[in-house]
């Protein structure tokens, strides 16, 4: 564990994430050296946002003052606080890995084309229903029921629609809380800013697309990430491994499009308490001493664009009518 690389690379993306975004903004939209910049922006903030998944493995005796940092610098200002990855934990735990109780599980497998496109297409206007969260959240204390909705499908990193968030631990809703209205004050303020003319309409348009680009990336990443192949039953730490992609050899877009180590995902799964610099020397480690038959080198693929071919390919075989064994379009209950 080496806190200086993930202080200096969390600095480092998140000081090119807001400077390459204040450069496209100075030019105008019609340009190519806009859209350039705000692609580098996006793809800076993926990175700097990724270390988000990194607190949820992380205590803050291991890294003093991160979590308060990341959530000024990445999670306050996009309306994504470090909250929304609290459950991330159920996705590594044995018991609830691929069940209804893991956020980050989905029967991908058994999507259309279309139904993976439109899943990917969403997240243009995520921007958008994130600010609404958190401007509207103070009618949660009028509204009990809109209150319960908010935290049960608008306040967690998921990609299972039907997943629905249990109520918030005793000793979690101060921190919780503390988030919520800082992110309240953060979206009034930028909406005040804006009718008293200090700040141009036009930069919440340049944030929403460059956080659109970032979230459409992220997701992109997360179909490609995993086999998904459960059948919502509980898995092993060796079965989850199994269901889930290394993406092995190096290349910038794999890089850039899975940041911090989540490339390694099997790996991950494998070790979830190895710190995110130490995977690539794990990974050659294995690759390097592990016999030719292990499972492990069963998980590992040609990096991203391999990854999405994958994807599309079993999309392309449940629209012909193959059968996929252990496949199931929604969780056990999710009509109810």
């Amino acid at each position: 564990m080496r806190p200086g690389v993930y202080w200096g690379d969390f600095l480092g993306s998140a000081a090119i994430g807001w400077g390459t975004f204040a450069l496209a903004f100075a030019l105008p939209p019609t340009t190519l050296a806009y859209w350039a910049f705000s692609l580098a922006s996006a793809v800076a903030f993926l990175r700097a946002a990724y270390f988000v998944h990194e607190l949820s493995h992380r205590t803050s005796k291991e890294l003093p003052g991160f979590h308060a940092a990341w959530n000024v610098l990445i999670g306050i200002p996009i309306l994504v606080p470090s909250f929304m990855m609290w459950p991330h934990r159920e996705h590594h735990r044995p018991a609830t890995y691929g069940t209804t109780e893991d956020p980050e599980y989905a029967p991908v497998p058994a999507w259309s084309l279309g139904r993976i496109a439109g899943a990917i297409a969403i997240y243009a206007v995520v921007p958008g229903m994130l600010a609404a969260r958190f401007a509207f959240a103070p009618i949660g204390l009028l509204v009990p029921a809109a209150r319960r909705h908010a935290i049960s499908k608008v306040s967690t990193a998921d990609i299972d629609h039907h997943y629905v968030r249990p109520p918030i631990p005793a000793e979690d809703r101060p921190r919780f809380l503390l988030l919520e209205v800082a992110c309240f004050l953060f979206a009034w303020a930028a909406i005040g800013a804006t009718l008293m003319g200090w700040i141009p309409l036009w930069l919440h348009g340049h944030r929403w697309l460059v956080m659109a680009i970032a979230l459409m990336l992220n997701h992109a990443r997360l179909l490609a990430i995993h086999r998904y192949e459960g059948d919502w039953s509980a898995r092993s730490l060796e079965q989850q491994t199994l269901d889930t992609w290394t993406m092995g050899p190096e290349s910038p877009l794999t890089e850039l499009v899975a940041p911090v180590g989540s490339r390694f995902h099997a790996l991950h799964h494998e070790l979830p308490g190895l710190p995110y610099h130490a995977l690539p020397a794990a990974h050659r480690t294995l690759m390097e001493e592990l016999p030719a038959d292990h499972p492990y080198r069963e998980t590992v693929i040609d990096g991203f664009v391999d990854g999405w071919r994958r994807v599309l390919a079993r999309a392309r075989a449940e629209r012909r009518g193959e059968e996929r064994p252990g496949e199931s379009e929604s969780p056990p209950g999710a009509q109810l």
